[in-house]
């Protein structure tokens, strides 16, 4: 499976159970109770969705592109403004919960870690040059950012310029 198509996978699975994490507390909020097994499937879930993406990121950032913290390349450079905002009012409906609902379980800190989740993998499917591998003509690995390759020196031609 190659790197664009699981981001787009663990894309749609982080929404699927931010949806689910929203409905559960939903009806929690209204006196039913979500079985157990509901919220230990969807913290699970929230540690292999979370867990996968951070892999992704250690590969481009660490391993692929020879880059440290401080990259131009980085999961969170594109993320969506909506979801930061969506984060944020999950961040203070959990506050409001915990004063006025406290509850055993929280399905809305779940919706926000996969609201977040969900922000990390859309920046990352909007760079979609971070999930590739460069060549230079000659085979030497580059980076998206070279215009000579560092090790014969060859002209780089631009995705575009390929065609």
């Amino acid at each position: 499976m190659s790197l664009q198509r699981l981001v787009k996978w663990l894309l749609s699975l982080a929404w699927s159970a931010f949806a689910v994490s929203i409905v559960a507390q939903a009806i929690s909020a209204v006196g039913v109770n979500a079985p157990v097994q509901l919220y230990v499937a969807l913290f699970l879930s929230a540690f292999v969705i979370g867990g996968v993406t951070g892999i992704i990121q250690f590969k481009i950032v660490l391993i692929e592109r020879d880059w440290w913290l401080g990259s131009r390349e980085t999961l969170l450079r594109r993320f969506p403004i909506w979801i930061a905002a969506l984060c944020i009012a999950s961040g203070i409906g959990i506050v409001a919960q915990a004063v006025f609902l406290p509850s055993d379980y929280s399905h809305l800190s779940l919706a926000l870690v996969f609201a977040i989740e969900a922000g990390a993998l859309t920046s990352l499917s909007r760079q979609p040059w971070l999930l590739t591998k460069h060549t230079c003509q000659n085979g030497h690995k580059v980076s998206f950012y070279n215009r000579f390759c560092p090790t014969c020196g060859v002209l780089l031609l631009r995705s575009s310029e390929r065609a």
